[in-house]
C-alpha cells in the first residue's frame, strides 16, 4: 500500500495505524515521488491526498493509471465537493474519504 500525502503527520498517522494491523506500506510525500515508486515497485493499493501543492491528485492518478492500470486508489480529501467527486471518478478512483474531522 502507497500512502501519498505532501502532509507528513497524515502519511505518518496512517502509515503506523496500518503498519500496526500488518500492511506493508510505502510512503510518498509528493505525486512524482510517488509516481517513481510505482514504477519500481509494484503496489496494490494507494491513498492519495486530492490536495498536494506540487501535483494534484487527479494528476497523480491519470499518471498513475498509465503505469499501473490495476492499481486500486482511495483519495483522501477534506475538502470535498462534488466538483473533486467528479474529478476522480473520471480518472477512476474507488473509493473518495473525508479526513475533515466533524
Amino acid at each position: 500500500m502507497l500512502i501519498v500525502d505532501d502532509e507528513i503527520n497524515v502519511r505518518a498517522t496512517l502509515g503506523e495505524f496500518l503498519e500496526q494491523r500488518g500492511y506493508h506500506v510505502g510512503e510518498a510525500r509528493s505525486g512524482r515521488e510517488a509516481l517513481t515508486l510505482l514504477t519500481n515497485a509494484p503496489y496494490d493499493l494507494m491513498v492519495l491526498a486530492m490536495l498536494m501543492t506540487e501535483m494534484s491528485g487527479v494528476e497523480v492518478m491519470r499518471r498513475a493509471r498509465e503505469v499501473c492500470p490495476d492499481l486500486a486508489i482511495i483519495i483522501l480529501t477534506a475538502h470535498a465537493s462534488v466538483e473533486n467527486a467528479i474529478a476522480a471518478v473520471k480518472s477512476m478512483s474507488q473509493t473518495i474519504c473525508s479526513s475533515r474531522a466533524t
